[in-house]
């Protein structure tokens, strides 16, 4: 079983944390690091060599160019916005596909779920959805 490597980024600590321990329960997943902040992120997400990005949608400086940046130096990256709302933010309207949705309000099986589907390629949906979202880079 290959391992996942996780990068959470959130400007909340004790999100950060939660989801570390939450993640670290996991025999196949394993958090390679977290940032509180935009600063440095592009090297340490390259340097942490990880499949998903689990980020926060309430960080300033979360934008586009930053997740076409990320992409750029991490071809392979996955990207799940976490509590993004349909109408909240405009960059992950216009953004390329492949950034897959994870409400806050999703349970921790939920999540789990979701960084598996996305580091394995395939498409995900949570209950209530209308249709699977395309987690495809």
């Amino acid at each position: 079983m290959n391992t996942i490597r996780v990068f959470i980024f959130s400007n909340n600590a004790f999100l950060s944390e939660a989801l570390t321990r939450v993640i670290g329960r996991e025999t196949d997943l394993l958090v390679v690091g977290d940032r509180l902040h935009s600063a440095d992120l592009l090297r340490d997400v390259a340097r942490s060599e990880c499949d998903v990005l689990l980020a926060d949608t309430h960080i300033s400086g979360l934008n586009a160019t930053l997740i076409s940046d990320l992409r750029s130096s991490s071809p392979h990256l996955k990207v799940i916005a976490l509590d993004i709302r349909p109408n909240e933010s405009e960059f992950f309207k216009s953004s390329e596909s492949g950034i897959a949705r994870v409400s806050k309000d999703a349970g921790v099986g939920e999540l789990i779920q979701a960084v598996r589907a996305a580091a394995s390629e395939r498409f995900f949906s949570l209950p209530g959805d209308k249709s699977p979202l395309d987690i495809h880079p």
